[in-house]
C-alpha cells in the first residue's frame, strides 16, 4: 500500500481534519509541519482521484473535534510549574481530552494502519511543547530516568509536576555504641522528649529531649531528605546490627529512596560531607553514588556475609598458645546455640541453631585481653561465642579457656555480598549531579 493509498483509506473512514490526517503519517518525510503534511496528502489524494479538493472544518473532525492548542502557552505554563525545582532532565506527559486516544486508534484500525502509525495526540503535543520548553528552562528532554515529569492536563486545564525519586547507594560506618540502625522512640519519655519528675516537666536526659534514640537512619537518611527538601525518604540496609555493635571497616551497604526532592543537584562528595560533618563522629559514609531504582532490591535481597571482630578480657591470665589452641577449635567445630523455652515459637521449632565460623583468626593482645575475628551467617549472637551466654552457646571461648570472659567490644569489620561485592556497576549511575 502506497502512502496515497493509505491516506485515501484514512479520508474514506470519516471526517478527518488535516492535522489528524498528518499525524497518521508523521513518520514519513521531514521538515514539514503536521498540518502541512495532512494538507499535502489531501490535495494529492484529490489529484490522484481527479476530484475537487474539499477541506473540512476542523470542528467537524471525528478525532479531535477541532481542538485548538497554543503550544507556546502550554510551554510557559509548564515552565511556571517547574519554578523553584532543581533538575537537569525532564519528560513531558499529557492527559488528553476525553475520547481522543480511542478515536485515534479507531481511525487507524478502520483505515488498515497500525495502531501506532505516525504520532498519537500525546506524542505530537509532547514533542511540540517540549521543544518550546527547552528554550525556557535550563534542562534537556530525556526518556531515560528523567528527573521530573510535567503533565499537561487537557481535561482539567492544568499543569501538574511529578518529581521522580532519587536513589542513592552507599556504605555507613557506626563509630559509637548505643545507637540503633532505625528510628525508635525513646522508651523513657515515650517519644515526647520530656519527663515528669517531682511535679516538673524536664527534658529527657536519655534522648536529649528529641524523643528518639540516637540512630543511623536519622543521621543519614533524614539528613539527605532535609538537604534535598524531599517529602520523605526510605532507608534500606543490607542487614542490621544490635545497638551495642560497631560497624567499622568497609561499612554496611545501604540504599536510599528520596521521594519528591525539590533539590537534587548535588555531587556524591557533597552528600557524604554533609552527613559526616553533621554526625559529629558517630557515623560516616562513603562509596556514595546515584543509582537506579533496582538498587533497593539489590541491597536488601542479596545474600551477604558479615565478618565480626570480638574483643574480650579474661578473668584469669591466658597465654598466647592456649588462646590460639582454643581459637583453632572453631575452624572445625560447628557452633550450637540452644534455644530457651521462651525463644521457641511456631515458626522456630528446632531446639538449637547451628552455625559454622569461617576465616577464623585470633589476636592475643596480652594475657588478659584478646580478640577473635570470623565470618558467620545471621542467626547467632556473635558475642556468645566468647562468653557462652551462660552455657547456651557451645563451644565457646570461656568454656575452652576455663575462665570467665567478658566482651568489651563487638564490631562488624566487613559486610560482603555473595560474590564479595555489593557495588555493582549495573545499578549505579556514572554522572555527578551538579548545579
Amino acid at each position: 500500500m502506497t502512502v496515497l493509498d493509505a491516506a485515501q483509506a484514512v479520508l474514506e473512514s470519516g471526517s478527518v481534519c488535516e492535522w489528524c490526517l498528518g499525524r497518521c503519517f508523521a513518520d514519513r518525510g521531514s521538515g514539514v509541519l503536521t498540518v502541512e503534511r495532512g494538507h499535502a496528502l489531501r490535495v494529492a489524494c484529490a489529484l490522484e482521484a481527479d476530484e475537487s479538493y474539499e477541506p473540512i472544518d476542523p470542528t467537524d473532525c471525528q478525532v479531535c473535534n477541532g481542538i485548538e492548542i497554543d503550544y507556546d502557552v502550554w510551554a510557559q505554563r509548564a515552565a511556571d510549574a517547574l519554578a523553584g525545582l532543581e533538575f537537569k532532565t525532564f519528560q513531558l506527559g499529557t492527559r488528553p481530552p476525553d475520547g481522543i486516544i480511542e478515536s485515534d486508534r479507531t481511525l487507524r484500525r478502520e483505515s488498515g494502519l497500525p495502531e501506532n502509525a505516525g504520532q498519537t495526540f500525546n506524542a505530537e503535543v509532547n514533542r511540540k511543547v517540549a521543544d518550546r520548553l527547552t528554550q525556557l528552562i535550563d534542562a534537556s528532554k530525556s526518556a531515560d530516568r528523567p528527573d521530573i515529569v510535567p503533565v499537561l492536563d487537557f481535561v482539567d486545564d492544568t499543569v501538574t509536576v511529578r518529581i521522580n525519586p532519587v536513589y542513592l547507594y552507599g556504605r555507613y560506618r557506626k563509630l559509637e555504641t548505643g545507637m540503633s540502625q532505625r528510628v525508635h522512640q525513646c522508651i523513657h519519655c515515650d517519644g515526647i522528649g520530656t519527663i515528669e519528675r517531682d511535679g516538673e516537666s524536664r527534658s529527657c536526659e536519655y534522648c536529649a529531649g528529641i524523643g528518639r534514640r540516637p540512630n543511623v537512619e536519622e543521621l543519614v537518611a533524614w539528613r539527605i531528605r532535609d538537604l534535598m527538601d524531599a517529602v520523605d525518604v526510605s532507608f534500606h540496609a543490607a542487614g542490621q546490627e544490635a545497638d551495642d555493635v560497631l560497624v567499622l571497616g568497609t561499612g554496611r551497604p545501604f540504599a536510599l529512596e528520596i521521594k519528591e526532592p525539590r533539590r537534587r543537584l548535588f555531587t556524591p562528595a557533597e552528600l557524604e560531607a554533609t552527613i559526616t560533618d553533621a554526625a559529629g563522629g558517630a557515623v560516616d559514609v562513603d562509596e556514595f553514588s546515584f543509582a537506579t531504582g533496582d538498587v533497593v532490591g539489590h541491597v536488601t535481597q542479596q545474600a551477604f556475609r558479615q565478618r565480626f571482630r570480638i574483643t574480650m578480657t579474661f578473668a584469669d591470665p591466658i597465654d598466647e598458645d592456649t588462646f590460639r589452641d582454643a581459637v583453632s577449635t572453631f575452624e572445625s567445630t560447628p557452633i550450637r546455640r540452644h534455644l530457651r523455652l521462651e525463644e521457641l515459637t511456631e515458626g522456630r521449632r528446632p531446639h538449637e541453631i547451628v552455625r559454622s565460623l569461617r576465616d577464623v583468626s585470633g589476636e592475643h593482645l596480652d594475657e588478659y585481653t584478646a580478640s577473635i575475628a570470623f565470618e558467620i551467617e545471621p542467626g547467632l549472637d556473635p558475642a556468645s561465642i566468647a562468653t557462652g551466654d551462660g552455657g547456651w552457646t557451645e563451644p565457646n571461648l570461656a568454656e575452652l579457656l576455663e575462665t570467665d570472659t567478658r566482651v568489651t567490644e563487638v564490631a562488624i569489620a566487613a559486610v560482603r555480598g555473595r560474590d564479595g561485592q555489593f557495588r555493582t556497576p549495573s545499578h549505579l549511575l556514572d554522572y555527578p549531579r551538579t548545579r
